[in-house]
């Protein structure tokens, strides 16, 4: 379907760049002619070796960098034989030094072979024996910096077995018992990189034995002290494991364990992401129930921006359905409500509040201004010159009024930044309710947070105001918004701003 445009008549129009949502759907299928070039043809070949089924590719352009690169492929394999005789004369090796380079080579070399199921089954199997043997190897050597997950690779064996080995189990001919125990023990090692490793491999492992896939996330669950390798964690059980089910139950009792952290990618936040998804795609009254659960025992804007950023990325707040639509919003509505209040109550007791408190304070008012925020990209407000207006965005706005009614009680500047430019990009489309929620958001919160002395603020509203007086000056034959024009303009005037003083100059002189 074709995605609808608005003029600013509020009629459908097509432009020659036209900005296309893809939405997931059923599954493509089907022939596509690809162009016979080389740089169509290098990453098809680079896909076409990691996939877990046969592919057949043609037309291939006769280049160097295309023959090059089917020789690297070939390659990949071809060591066998070498990595072989290297694992024979390890026994032999009498310096420690040489020993742990030839392990390391032996390691990768395995865990490459493991990449794709469509390597010949001897240099599967070949590698299946090689990490297995390797796995309870001393290197890499535990310590303080390594005990937790960091971005940095450890160097050694047990690094490669517990990528190479949850590799494997996507082809299960090759899958043993031995596999699943290994990775059982790899679960339980003292590097944090090589935990975290089996965790995110737990999917893989689920393709060719799913009770030791669970057992895996259970154990981690219980057991697991490390953010990030309970956030790869989460984010498997509830996302990549297949039974949502089960994943949101070990959610919660991850989520039971756990404290907020400043990091975005905390664990904390991968349980409000994927419970959020869970609920907002999928409907799960179990999601539903975790939610609430979490918003009354973790609120800041550290726990929660994860989630509010992707359920917009993800289009939640424009889909085509509508219950994931109020979803989406309900879930932002259950977040603002509450925190609005705390914060509320904290700025009634400023002089009073502890250093803890404050602190708080600040947390809350991040969280308000984070919602305000996936509004005002959801919008479309945040790229007007790139994009035209589209008729979702329009429905979003209307839709999302009760949350912009809590938001408009925000006495932070940013929030009222955000909600100001949101109501001013759609004017066209809605001038009056534009007219109205601007004026009552600057005389709510606009003249407590020092939004009205912003000359980004100034800026947006005498923008406004010259707009409603060009192009929409038919309704201020209603009073009611006259005065709210004028109102608009108090303010600023209020605030000492001589260019509201010639807007109202100039809207006397139009009515006069």
């Amino acid at each position: 379907m074709e995605p609808q445009r608005l003029n600013p008549r509020g009629t459908a129009r097509t432009t020659a760049a036209e900005v296309i949502a893809i939405r997931p759907g059923p599954p493509l299928t089907g022939t596509a002619t690809v162009d016979g070039s080389k740089n169509a043809a290098l990453p098809l070949l680079a896909a076409a070796a990691v996939l877990r089924s046969p592919v057949r590719l043609s037309n291939l352009p006769d280049s160097t960098d295309v023959h090059v690169m089917i020789a690297l492929l070939r390659e990949i394999t071809s060591c066998v034989p070498a990595v072989t005789a290297l694992q024979a004369a390890l026994g032999q090796a009498s310096s420690v030094a040489l020993r742990s380079e030839a392990e390391d080579l032996m390691a990768e070399a395995a865990e490459i072979w493991t990449r794709t199921t469509q390597a010949p089954p001897s240099a599967l199997g070949h590698a299946r024996s090689i990490l297995l043997s390797l796995k309870g190897t001393p290197r890499p050597e535990p310590t303080d910096q390594n005990a937790g997950y960091t971005m940095s690779i450890p160097q050694g064996p047990r690094t490669e077995a517990a990528r190479g080995l949850g590799q494997l189990c996507l082809a299960p001919d090759h899958y043993t018992t031995q596999v699943g125990e290994a990775i059982l023990e790899l679960a339980a090692d003292p590097v944090g990189q090589i935990r975290h490793t089996t965790a995110k491999t737990a999917p893989f492992v689920a393709r060719s034995d799913p009770d030791t896939a669970w057992k895996l996330l259970e154990l981690l669950a219980q057991q697991e002290s490390d953010d990030a390798v309970l956030s790869a964690t989460v984010e498997a059980a509830g996302l990549r494991m297949g039974d949502r089910h089960r994943g949101t139950r070990l959610i919660a009792h991850i989520a039971a364990r756990v404290n907020p952290s400043e990091t975005p990618e905390s664990a904390t936040s991968t349980c409000a992401t994927v419970a959020a998804l869970l609920w907002v795609y999928d409907a799960m009254p179990e999601a539903r129930t975790l939610l609430d659960q979490m918003i009354g025992n973790w609120p800041g804007q550290s726990t929660w921006s994860s989630s509010l950023h992707i359920l917009r990325s993800q289009e939640a707040l424009t889909h085509n359905d509508p219950a994931i639509r109020k979803r989406a919003l309900d879930f932002m509505h259950e977040l603002a409500e509450p925190t609005l209040r705390s914060a509320q109550e904290a700025i009634r007791r400023a002089d009073q509040l502890t250093d803890s408190e404050k602190k708080q304070l600040k947390a809350e008012l991040q969280l308000l201004d984070a919602i305000a925020f996936q509004l005002y990209s959801g919008s479309g407000a945040i790229d007007r010159e790139a994009t035209p207006l589209t008729s979702d965005q329009v429905r979003l706005v209307d839709e999302a009024d009760p949350v912009i009614q809590i938001l408009a009680q925000v006495p932070a500047a940013p929030v009222t930044h955000h909600l100001v430019e949101i109501y001013e990009y759609v004017t066209d489309h809605r001038p009056q309710k534009a007219l109205l929620t601007i004026r009552d958001i600057i005389k709510k919160a606009g003249t407590q947070d020092g939004y009205t002395m912003d000359p980004m603020g100034l800026g947006t509203c005498v923008k406004f105001v010259e707009r409603i007086l060009a192009d929409h000056r038919s309704i201020l034959h209603t009073p009611e918004n006259l005065t709210a024009l004028r109102e608009i303009c108090d303010v600023f005037i209020d605030a000492g701003r001589p260019q509201a003083h010639q807007l109202v100059f100039g809207i006397e002189q139009i009515f006069r």
